[in-house]
């Protein structure tokens, strides 16, 4: 759980990146998360959350909610979903069986939680199953397998989000690495209603052989921009500079408080321009970030050459 915080929350370290509003794990193989551990890989504000405990040596599922955007006061634990009930929408956190004799159970399961869900209805994690051929990157599949998947979704009358930046989810890693989308997220009727802008892309994942997605569901309410003041502008060298050269600008009129709010709206654009020259990341981030997104995307036609493969761990060893 070293880095999960970077990976999660790119946001905090980007500051074009959208804030999330919800955060779902799979695969956290923890045992009785309490709240100690959960802020130990966590952002601060996501101080509501709940999780489902390893079984075995796999497993375990942990949602976490922005505790100053929604409330937590019910959710559904199975052994493979955990679902959190919202006002305006449903979530549901998948992590289905490795095993393949247990997929027809976890299918199962997912028809029984489907009376409990009212409204719009968000199902989304780690499937561990393949619609066909398409979603594989070599011919080892289990077509009855995928037929059954195909059906359990056609009857709950789920739509999938199309993946709009890549094909696969998850990689082996291996120089000749197996490829495949194990990774879904699905949506009801309603769902496709209330939000009909959601859409589905993916963060730079540098530490897990899963990509980490981000669903972005778009609403027509206005989101008004914000100025907010750091004080810790005020100790770097440059910035007083910066800044009163812009309030010294604004020309004296005869109405006081006019100028005033000249002034003032002066310097805030000069403190928002220099903010974004001054606190974004370093370049050296984003350009490990991009060449391991590129090389990511360009194995999934073909195997990446030996330089290119130390390219790419060299950029994650950079970035760790």
């Amino acid at each position: 759980m070293g880095r999960i915080q970077d990976e999660l929350y790119p946001s905090v370290s980007d500051p074009f990146s959208p804030l999330p509003t919800m955060i779902c794990l799979q695969e956290t193989k923890l045992v009785a998360c309490l709240a100690d551990k959960a802020r130990s890989f966590l952002p601060p504000c996501f101080s509501n959350f709940k999780c489902i405990d390893v079984w075995g040596t796999c497993g375990g599922i942990l949602t976490a909610q922005d505790s100053s955007a929604l409330s937590l006061s019910s959710f559904i634990a199975c052994h493979y979903t955990l679902t959190i009930p919202n006002v305006e929408l449903t979530v549901t956190n998948v992590y289905a069986p490795l095993d393949r004799h247990d997929s027809l159970t976890f299918l199962e399961s997912l028809s029984e939680l489907r009376t409990q869900v009212l409204g719009a209805w968000l199902l989304l994690g780690d499937f561990n199953l393949t619609w066909g051929a398409d979603d594989k990157s070599n011919a080892n599949l289990n077509a009855s397998l995928c037929s059954t998947f195909n059906d359990a979704i056609n009857k709950l009358e789920l739509i999938e989000l199309p993946h709009l930046d890549r094909i696969f989810t998850w990689s082996n890693k291996r120089v000749n690495p197996t490829l495949a989308r194990l990774r879904c997220t699905f949506v009801n009727t309603d769902m496709n209603h209330t939000f009909p802008n959601t859409t589905l892309t993916s963060y730079v994942c540098t530490t897990s052989d899963h990509m980490l997605l981000l669903v972005v569901m778009y609403t027509t309410l206005p989101k008004p921009s914000t100025f907010c003041f750091e004080n810790s502008w005020l100790l770097q060298a440059d910035f007083l500079h910066s800044v009163l050269l812009a309030w010294n600008l604004v020309h004296l009129r005869g109405d006081v408080v006019a100028t005033l709010a000249t002034s003032l709206k002066a310097t805030r654009c000069e403190a928002k321009v220099w903010s974004m020259l001054h606190c974004s990341p370093p370049t050296i981030h984003h350009n490990c970030k991009f060449i391991i997104h590129m090389l990511d995307v360009l194995k999934e036609y073909m195997s990446l050459f030996p330089g290119e493969q130390h390219l790419r761990g060299a950029c994650q060893l950079r970035l760790a």
